[in-house]
């Protein structure tokens, strides 16, 4: 179970990288206004501010694994929805709407992980896994979007991200619980996943220039 969990996680980080570098890029490029950057980075953040506890108290009412499937689902729809949209305002409130799903996506997913490893120790060794092969997968789609741009749009490459998201929930399917019920005093101190889009948005707009 532990393999399976950690291989929907990488998966799920892997296509989350991706989605980082290219959404900068597909608002910028559908807007052509410096101002919708400010607006994206404002619907990335807000929805930590506005709905996390509130995201919390979902997770908690329901099966662990049934809340992680459900986000991950709602996070792939909303990504078709940024992939078949042409209008700026309708691809920020699904991104909006996508970390909304991601933030909810990992709180479910530390509660899944602390119901599947449930010793410290594992724990803590599982933990150091996620982030080296995290680390891994981010150092390999930095030189693979810059490939991939030459060649084929921005929301084909955004597609990879529901490509990911897709195989990460296969895995999760294949994942069995305990059913244990893990408490927010049980998982500790949440770390939510945060994305600065000062430097990043500098980059990917020289990188799609260049």
């Amino acid at each position: 179970m532990k393999k399976r969990l950690l291989a929907s996680r990488v998966f799920n980080d892997t296509g989350d990288w991706f989605y980082y570098f290219v959404i900068v890029v597909i608002i910028y490029t559908m807007s052509r206004n410096p101002i919708m950057m400010g607006i994206l980075s404002a619907s990335y953040t807000l929805p930590g501010i506005l709905v996390s506890k509130k995201l919390a108290n979902i997770t908690n009412k329901l099966n662990d694994r049934t809340s992680l499937i459900m986000f991950d689902l709602l996070r792939v729809i909303v990504l078709i929805g940024i992939v078949l949209t042409s209008n700026v305002w309708v691809a920020l409130i699904c991104v909006f709407l996508e970390q909304v799903f991601a933030i909810g996506s990992n709180l479910s997913f530390q509660r899944v992980t602390v119901d599947v490893v449930q010793d410290k120790e594992e724990l803590l060794k599982f933990n150091r896994q996620l982030k080296a092969f995290s680390n891994i997968s981010r150092l390999l789609v930095i030189p693979s979007y810059l490939l991939l741009h030459r060649f084929v749009s921005n929301k084909s490459v955004l597609g990879l991200d529901i490509l990911f998201t897709i195989v990460s929930l296969f895995e999760t399917f294949r994942i069995e619980t305990t059913h244990y019920k893990s408490s927010m005093e049980d998982i500790g101190p949440l770390e939510l996943k945060k994305f600065h889009f000062g430097k990043i948005t500098k980059m990917i707009l020289a990188f799609s220039l260049w």
